[in-house]
């Protein structure tokens, strides 16, 4: 009966460390991301360099370049925070490109420094180079998701 009591015990214990570590992490990512989303891309303050640069690249307008820079820092976010690596979609991408190459001074300092961690950029994973991109898509999705309370925007995550 003893050994029960200490079994029922430790999966109390598990359970109530498994819980806190999940409320430090939404915490953890909250915290980011009220950082992140105001912050600029471009090292002037005040600049709409990339933007501009998404507009004419992607041919879109200012409002969709806006919303797709959200995108990314909400993709950011969470590859930032999640323990696998994470691949966005080609407009995602795209941001990550210009950011990384035409600001990387702003990338790795700043930017990569309120995601406490520099998020190296990968070639795009897929099934035929890690069998497990499907599982790590399929929690990319479920975490965005829950932080967001939404699923994700089709017009960007194509």
């Amino acid at each position: 009966m003893t050994e029960l009591v200490t079994n029922v015990d430790q999966v109390v214990d598990e359970a109530a460390t498994a819980a806190a570590k999940k409320a430090e992490l939404r915490s953890k990512r909250e915290r980011i991301l009220a950082a992140v989303l105001p912050h600029s891309l471009d090292a002037t303050p005040n600049s709409s360099y990339i933007k501009g640069l998404l507009c004419t690249t992607l041919t879109i307008d200012n409002a969709t370049a806006e919303a797709l820079i959200v995108e990314y820092k909400r993709f950011m976010l969470i590859a930032a925070t999640v323990e696998h690596p994470c691949s966005p979609s080609a407009m995602i991408d795209e941001v990550w490109h210009l950011h990384v190459s035409e600001d990387s001074e702003n990338y790795f300092g700043a930017f990569c420094g309120m995601l406490d961690r520099i998020v190296f950029h990968e070639p795009r994973r897929n099934s035929l180079i890690d069998p497990k991109a499907a599982e790590y898509a399929e929690n990319f999705k479920s975490v965005y998701e829950s932080l967001f309370g939404g699923p994700m925007n089709p017009r960007f995550w194509q």
